[in-house]
């Protein structure tokens, strides 16, 4: 009986380290460079083409992985997706007790009064078993080939969050807004614009102005599957005027070299009943349940029956 019960309880449902946003050496900016207390692995140097990814690198990245001890791991590449899926087909391949998401991390301009001259950085997050073909329909026709895609300077147009959402969302995809505090994030660009529009304005008159603005960015942000905060903001999800919406929150590392794979304040910490994208999405939609910050990580082990002893 005891064996029984400890079976089962491996089954529950557990907290999952989580980083949502990683880099691989096919983003343009990875680093492999040496540090004090890291020397250049020589499988994991830059990768221009999804020809050039070989097993020696898959291998080389899924080790690293392993020992940050991170359960699931999103590779969202600028731009780009083939690593992520080649890597999670390796993964899948070795038994690898790891989730990995193949992801990318678009590089966007909205339609959107007010940050239409913004480029805002969207992950779009996709089932292990997601093709490159269909993560192709994301583009609008005739775009360029992900081998001739720069991170820097490729950009997709589209006319607002609910369209691009959307589109991610028809191939069982996750969208969620990246840094959104950043330069390219989307929060960012609102209150920049708002800013320079409203700074000639009478102080009397900006409040009611800066309401508009804020209205404006919670009717967007509501529209993700998801937001990337930093881990010393918003400790609670967000939820709209009701409190019967509530948008994810999740911290991770944005990772460009493997120094940074696993730092406990730059995951997410998500309860998964078992280690697949249907658990995850469940919990995607469960925030103030299943997602949690190390912050506010618990530190109790719930209660639980060990035995039972008829008398």
């Amino acid at each position: 009986m005891q064996k029984v019960i400890e079976t089962a309880r491996l089954k529950a449902a557990r907290f999952c380290r989580v980083d949502l946003h990683m880099h691989s050496p096919l983003s343009h900016d990875w680093k492999n460079d040496a540090t004090d207390q890291y020397t250049p692995i020589p499988h994991l140097g830059k990768t221009t083409i999804q020809s050039d990814i070989k097993e020696a690198q898959l291998a080389a990245y899924l080790d690293k992985l392993k020992q940050s001890n991170i359960h699931v791991a999103a590779i969202t590449d600028h731009m780009k997706y083939s690593f992520g899926i080649m890597l999670s087909a390796f993964a899948r391949k070795q038994q690898a007790k790891i989730l990995i998401l193949p992801g990318i991390e678009l590089n966007v301009k909205l339609k959107v009064p007010l940050i239409d001259q913004y480029r805002i950085h969207v992950l779009a997050i996709f089932p292990p078993d997601i093709a490159g073909s269909s993560i192709e329909r994301i583009f609008p026709p005739n775009f360029e080939d992900e081998a001739c895609r720069c991170g820097k300077t490729s950009v997709i147009e589209i006319d607002s969050v609910a369209e691009l959402v959307d589109k991610i969302e028809s191939i069982d995809g996750k969208a969620i807004a990246a840094h959104i505090y950043t330069p390219n994030g989307i929060r960012h660009a609102y209150t920049r614009e708002a800013e320079l529009i409203l700074e000639p304005l009478d102080p009397s008159e900006k409040e009611q102005s800066y309401r508009l603005v804020g209205d404006s960015i919670k009717n967007e942000l509501f529209k993700f599957h998801g937001l990337q905060v930093k881990a010393t903001t918003d400790p609670v999800h967000f939820k709209d005027e009701v409190g019967e919406v509530s948008i994810p929150l999740i911290v991770a590392s944005d990772s460009h070299h493997v120094s940074s794979f696993g730092v406990e304040n730059s995951l997410t910490y998500i309860k998964l009943g078992e280690l697949n994208y249907k658990s995850f999405c469940d919990a995607m939609r469960f925030p103030d349940t299943r997602i949690r910050f190390k912050s506010n990580l618990p530190t109790i082990r719930p209660p639980r029956i060990r035995g039972i002893r008829i008398m």
